[in-house]
């Protein structure tokens, strides 16, 4: 049927076929811890109204995270597609600037120190409208259609109320809509999340589930994602707990999961959430089984209403779908690893 057409036309067909053949995968480095064994981290979100994931090398150097690759992901079978994504929308990733000091021509002014040698983190909004640049001591708000800067906020302002003020290194953040939700980590281990709005008002620390404006949910050890519309959800060491803060900080839901981390003593579950050594070997196991895959979750709901969120450590290169009301898993998604 195909002796009309040239041999080169025929080979490539054949050729294209071949690859369209073969299953999408997660190539080796998915699957490979760095210097402070930490495996590659990944974020879910929707793009195009497509469930995508994109996972990102948290390199050696510490100042920027390597795109490793983004994939549509069926959320009932786990099968990878191809995508072109190079970023979810309202995930901030570490990115360096270049020497204009901007970021995919996005600029803020010259940093005091070499810029080589500062952590600066950058992501576009959800809703596409806006970008924005984390620098250590401010956050920079672009407008998409003009690059031009629109707000720049202080993340430690002096005058402003205690808890709206990051006091921390900057880590990360999230571009929900039109709020801003910044991670701050110290050596506790501790890491918190500040909340602003694109106007630059400021909208407080994240409490802990207790309620107690004093104590900051701490997501060491844990995660955060963009659940839905106007929702971010926020996990603490192992998903032992999950707070939905809906706008700006205004309401907050939170949730236990239901396990158990016996035989593991409180003590010794203490101790692994704050990164010391566990000589239990059946507390060990534990962890690795209840726990430990639920360090950089990346919570996401499903149009179903559950929720979905990529697993690390033992479980890496799986994701989970959890019920919303008690946190417990439905079923587990181990997706193609590249021979």
């Amino acid at each position: 049927m195909l002796n009309w057409l040239p041999v080169t036309i025929v080979v490539l067909l054949f050729a294209t076929s071949l690859v369209f053949a073969q299953p999408a995968c997660l190539p080796e480095s998915v699957f490979v811890t760095n210097v402070m064994a930490q495996f590659p981290v990944t974020d879910l979100g929707y793009i195009d109204d497509v469930l995508t994931a994109c996972i990102y090398e948290r390199a050696d150097d510490p100042y920027v995270d390597k795109l490793i690759g983004c994939w549509t992901v069926n959320a009932m079978t786990g099968v990878l597609g191809p995508s072109a994504a190079k970023r979810i929308p309202g995930h901030g990733r570490r990115a360096a600037l270049d020497g204009n000091s901007c970021i995919d021509g996005y600029c803020v002014p010259p940093l005091p120190e070499n810029p080589d040698t500062v952590k600066t983190f950058f992501a576009t909004s959800t809703d596409g409208a806006h970008a924005a640049i984390l620098t250590p001591d401010r956050l920079y708000v672009f407008a998409t259609s003009n690059k031009a800067k629109v707000t720049e906020i202080e993340l430690n302002k002096p005058g402003a109320p205690d808890n709206t003020n990051l006091g921390n290194e900057a880590f990360g953040f999230l571009y929900s809509g039109d709020t801003l939700f910044v991670f701050g980590a110290d050596a506790g281990p501790f890491i918190g999340a500040w909340v602003f709005k694109e106007d630059g008002s400021r909208a407080g620390r994240v409490s802990a589930p207790t309620g107690a404006d004093s104590e900051a949910f701490n997501v060491f050890f844990g995660g955060y994602g963009i659940l839905g519309r106007d929702k971010v959800a926020l996990a603490d060491a192992g998903l032992q707990n999950m707070t939905i803060v809906t706008g700006a900080n205004a309401a907050k839901q939170s949730t236990k999961r239901s396990t158990s981390y016996a035989p593991c003593t409180k003590d010794e579950f203490g101790k692994w959430t704050r990164f010391e050594t566990v000589h239990n070997d059946a507390c060990r196991r534990t962890l690795d089984a209840k726990y430990k895959p639920y360090i950089d979750v990346s919570p996401l709901q499903l149009p179903s209403g559950d929720i979905i969120t990529a697993l690390s450590g033992p479980a890496q290169g799986n994701l989970a779908v959890l019920k919303p009301a008690d946190l417990t898993e439905k079923y587990r998604l181990k997706l193609v690893r590249c021979p």
